[in-house]
């Protein structure tokens, strides 16, 4: 059967209208049978025929989900198939959406909407626009619709107590039901609906100052978000407040300041935000440094950076800096010091011999750490060894791509990569 093959319509092809369908046959017959299948059903089939096209008119074709042609040399034997068709107007309308008909706090009618019908719909393939609702007793059909109207009003007094969800269904003359998936739980008090989820709110914060600035992106498919409220730490809650995109507070003072959020929408449904955390270590920083395009900060045994967040390292941090793009600090505990990559967690990176780090830099994929007691030690990522003992250390940068630190009594010494050298 390879030899027959249809020509046309291609597989997957968008038919509509008068059309034809076509094929050819190497081996030759003067018999052809030409089927088409509707969702498995066989709806016309062509008395036997040496031609080799047969008109149809696409548009006159029932409802289906499938539909496909054979072409035959004899009946009952294989043929060529082209599979699947697609019929623009065997695609049901989908809802865009379903919502109360209001933001009250209770309404006597709920809006259904769905998405424009196509004119072929319409014009040459009656079916209805059915809104159900399920109930205690189950589903059942509540209101008829024209199609081409795209929404409808449901009465809730025809409804029952309790709980209720609402879908839209599309239905064709032959009976066939198409169910749309959009659904809006309602409940029914004292002959009105009242929205029954809470609203979904994302909080995000930006640092000013003393002044953290929250932004809220939220949602209410119901009733729509009423008010908000915060509170810090273990304070008690603070006023209810309309809700709007943003809120300014200020923080209470230095160190890890935990806020909590409360929405409420205008049916009364309360949603509460996940802990946020702000460290105000910008505006009181202790110790402050440059890792790339971002000014990272410190204080005491917090790190705040943007992009990382707040970063609490094992110890009193002495030292901020950058070591290959990651964010670097000296820490001070009872057991010596130790330099650790500030992320979450937090990495201990080596374990220094000896003194507190008051100073860093980094030259040629080396980092340099300075120390209170006058050590000089060169890091290498694996681990690190005493490279310089001065007197006391002030101070340590890069200049033309050397190391030099200033000492107490030497003054400003420079390593060439070999030896120091006095400047």
């Amino acid at each position: 059967m390879t030899n027959l093959i249809i020509t046309s319509p291609r597989p997957n092809q968008l038919v509509s209208g008068p059309g034809e369908i076509t094929w050819v046959d190497l081996d030759g017959s003067d018999r052809y049978h030409v089927e088409i299948v509707l969702d498995g059903t066989t709806i016309c089939s062509q008395a036997p025929s040496d031609s080799r096209s047969f008109a149809v008119d696409w548009d006159k074709m029932p409802w289906c989900n499938s539909a496909k042609v054979i072409v035959r040399r004899k009946i009952g034997e294989p043929g060529a198939e082209a599979f699947p068709l697609i019929i623009p107007r065997h695609l049901p309308p989908v809802p865009k959406m379903l919502s109360p008909s209001n933001g009250n706090e209770a309404w006597s009618e709920i809006l259904v909407e769905w998405s424009p019908v196509m004119a072929l719909d319409v014009d040459r393939l009656p079916f209805r626009a059915v809104i159900q609702a399920k109930m205690v007793s189950g589903w059942a059909s509540v209101k008829e619709c024209r199609p081409e109207d795209c929404m409808s009003m449901v009465d809730c007094r025809e409804l029952e107590d309790g709980p209720v969800v609402l879908r839209l269904m599309f239905e064709n003359e032959a009976g066939a039901t198409f169910s749309s998936e959009a659904t809006i739980i309602v409940r029914r008090q004292g002959g009105l609906y009242v929205d029954v989820k809470p609203p979904s709110v994302d909080v995000s914060h930006v640092v000013s100052g003393g002044k953290i600035t929250f932004s809220f992106v939220g949602k209410d498919v119901g009733s729509g978000i009423s008010m908000v409220r915060v509170k810090q730490d273990e304070e008690e809650w603070g006023a209810w407040v309309p809700f709007s995109p943003a809120l300014e507070v200020d923080a209470k003072e230095d160190g890890v300041s935990r806020f909590f959020f409360q929405f409420v929408d205008h049916a009364g449904n309360m949603a509460e935000s996940a802990m946020r955390m702000f460290q105000e270590v910008y505006h009181n920083a202790t110790i402050c440094a440059k890792v790339g395009k971002a000014v990272v900060a410190a204080c005491d045994s917090l790190v705040i950076a943007p992009g990382m967040g707040i970063v609490t390292l094992p110890g009193k941090i002495t030292c901020l800096g950058s070591y290959k793009g990651m964010v670097i600090a000296c820490t001070k505990e009872e057991a010596g010091s130790s330099l650790v990559q500030a992320s979450d967690p937090p990495v201990i990176l080596w374990e220094i011999p000896s003194g507190d780090v008051t100073n860093m830099a980094e030259a040629h994929g080396v980092l340099y750490l300075g120390c209170d007691n006058g050590s000089v030690y060169a890091f290498c990522g694996g681990s690190g060894f005493l490279t310089y003992v001065a007197e006391k250390i002030t101070s340590m940068g890069i200049m033309n791509g050397f190391l030099v630190v200033g000492c107490a009594k030497q003054g400003l010494v420079c390593f060439n990569g070999t030896t120091w050298e006095k400047i």
